[in-house]
């Protein structure tokens, strides 16, 4: 962050006004992204095969096969167990989500 800064403050006093802050706010900008795309490659935030890339293991979008655990909701009416958006003994819409 502070090397984003520097950089930044750096280029706004080479270029001329409104070059230098258009480009100052770039640096600042997409620094950040490359460093976070960088370092997600990282082994547990990548795709399910642990390279980088990919919005990852940590929310469990990159999970694929039998190892993606889908989610089942409990309806809060009358304590049924099911899949989808409404329950299908009572056509409740009120559920909690139950891993």
């Amino acid at each position: 962050m502070g090397a984003s800064l520097a950089g930044s403050i750096g280029l706004q006093m080479l270029l001329p006004f409104p070059y230098g802050l258009g480009l100052a706010l770039a640096v600042f900008i997409v620094l950040p992204l490359f460093l976070r795309k960088k370092f997600m490659g990282v082994r547990g935030y990548g795709d399910s095969r642990g390279g980088g890339g990919g919005l990852g293991g940590f929310f469990g979008l990159g999970q694929s096969g039998p190892a993606r655990a889908s989610v089942k909701y409990v309806c809060l009416v009358c304590n049924h167990r099911h899949k989808g958006s409404s329950c299908p003994r009572c056509g409740s819409k009120m559920k909690r989500a139950d891993f």
